[in-house]
């Protein structure tokens, strides 16, 4: 994450005058170090998770980096697994159907200040992208966390919404659970309705946000307009 933060901040630096160089990701995906695992991939929740830090690190830096493809799509570091005893869909690929699905065309400014998780890499627990769409505002937010749930403070600056947001959820109680062949459905998409708590004024809306340990949940709220 730190090395296409660098990557940007260097490209803004020295970009000709006049002239703005981006970034093209033209493949990215996590690697395993066994043929076997590379030919015929499967990813656990964890994984899931990074893409889904790695989809919200590229939205927050749309502007810099237009276009980044995933490798691969089937199979060979794929993120769907299909073969004669059929197809499932890894939690990477969970990830990419609740941003498909749910993501804005328009990127919204979004800031975390939270604690580092219990790691040497002293990565923020939660990591966030906002988008935005006519009056829906979707959140895609992950709690990093092996194990704690964490109740984040809210702030929508400039945003009122509706009291009742839809909660799309990715998790389970274990954070290196596989979906199988056999079972294909253990990490799953967990759709819910929810009442907002909202404490804002009329310049925006602030409430809690409750996130299970290792998950990753995408709000999406009707904003109300002034």
């Amino acid at each position: 994450m730190g090395a296409g933060r660098d990557s940007v901040r260097d490209l803004r630096a020295y970009s000709p005058a006049g002239g703005k160089i981006r970034l093209c990701f033209d493949e990215w995906n996590l690697w395993f170090a066994f043929f076997s695992d590379l030919y015929l991939s499967n990813y656990n929740l964890r994984d899931g998770l990074w893409v889904a830090t790695m989809l919200n690190l590229l939205h927050r830096h749309a502007p810099d980096i237009p276009m980044a493809n995933i490798s691969e799509m089937v199979n060979c570091m794929g993120v769907i697994c299909s073969t004669s005893k059929g197809t499932f869909l890894t939690p990477s690929a969970l990830v990419y159907r609740i941003y498909t699905e749910h993501a804005g065309q328009n990127l919204l400014p979004s800031a975390v200040k939270c604690p580092p998780i219990p790691h040497f890499t002293e990565l923020p627990v939660i990591d966030i992208s906002a988008t935005r769409s006519e009056n829906r505002l979707a959140l895609f937010v992950v709690n990093r966390h092996y194990d704690a749930e964490v109740v984040a403070d809210c702030l929508l600056k400039g945003n009122k919404i509706e009291p009742v947001s839809r909660r799309i959820e990715m998790s389970h109680p274990n954070p290196v659970q596989y979906n199988t062949f056999e079972s294909p459905n253990e990490v799953r998409i967990i759709e819910t309705t929810e009442s907002i708590s909202n404490s804002g004024d009329r310049t925006g809306s602030r409430f809690p946000l409750r996130l299970k340990p290792h998950s990753l949940t995408c709000f999406v709220f009707n904003t109300i307009r002034a």
